[in-house]
């Protein structure tokens, strides 16, 4: 009876808890809209992030703040609305935020329990497609790729495009443990695991996570701090196969 009367109590401190850390997001978003002389208002932030309906909204809100800084501007700029993104709600979550829905399948037996793969429980697939351990799947990569677009016969426009490519057997693996507690509250791997499509074993898993017009290098110091985070999650995503599969 103890044992049932604490679940209760710990899930409603955990709901507190994501309450007042969004407060506290909430305050860093007026401090920095203020900061920045953006004509942006937090209730701005608020619906952009509600109505969301891929990265590309992501990119809206960070564009809220942009007046060309430096790097380690944008970088700010980044962790704070990456923060927005996991405790506000979204409409296609029912009104909830991603760290409240991680709560919902934490009160749900089995969700977050940790589910370590083994080389044995692998498909023939899985193993065929790893990059390492006896598959010759392909490699996950980073591309930062300057796109030229033609119209007619002249160049229209040049892009910047940050593209991943996950190698299969990982993403799939990954994909299926995603609440555990490695990935649960990685707003980045989460959002590279929705947008990701399959192009065939050749390139595993692509997702696109950075698209502007190449139009000032204030835009290329952007691309490439997308491309380091694209990085940094597949090295995650990576360490995770390797501590499990032990390749």
């Amino acid at each position: 009876m103890e044992t049932e009367s604490k679940q209760p109590h710990t899930s409603s401190l955990r709901g507190r808890q994501i309450l007042e850390r969004r407060k506290e997001i909430e305050q860093g978003l007026v401090d920095m809209l203020k900061e920045m002389g953006s004509d942006f208002t937090l209730d701005h932030v608020r619906n952009a992030i509600f109505h969301e309906e891929d990265n590309d909204d992501m990119m809206k809100v960070v564009a809220m703040f942009d007046r060309g800084g430096d790097a380690s501007e944008l970088s700010n700029v980044l962790e704070l609305v990456t923060d927005a993104w996991n405790y506000f709600p979204h409409k296609i979550l029912g009104g909830i935020s991603p760290a409240e829905k991680v709560l919902e399948y934490k009160n749900e037996d089995g969700k977050t329990k940790k589910i370590r793969a083994k080389h044995g429980k692998l498909s023939k697939k899985q193993i065929d497609l790893l990059w390492s351990g006896g598959g010759n799947g392909p490699y996950s990569q980073a591309n930062l790729i300057k796109q030229i677009r033609i119209l007619d016969d002249s160049v229209s426009r040049v892009f910047l495009v940050v593209e991943v490519e996950i190698n299969p057997a990982t993403f799939e693996l990954v994909n299926e443990n995603r609440y555990i507690d490695e990935f649960k509250n990685d707003i980045m791997i989460h959002q590279l695991l929705d947008a990701a499509e399959y192009r065939g074993p050749e390139f595993g898993y692509v997702a696109s996570t950075f698209e502007k017009e190449y139009a000032s290098d204030d835009v290329l110091a952007e691309a490439e701090l997308f491309l380091k985070y694209a990085q940094e999650c597949i090295v995650v995503m990576h360490k995770f196969i390797m501590d499990n599969l032990k390749i």
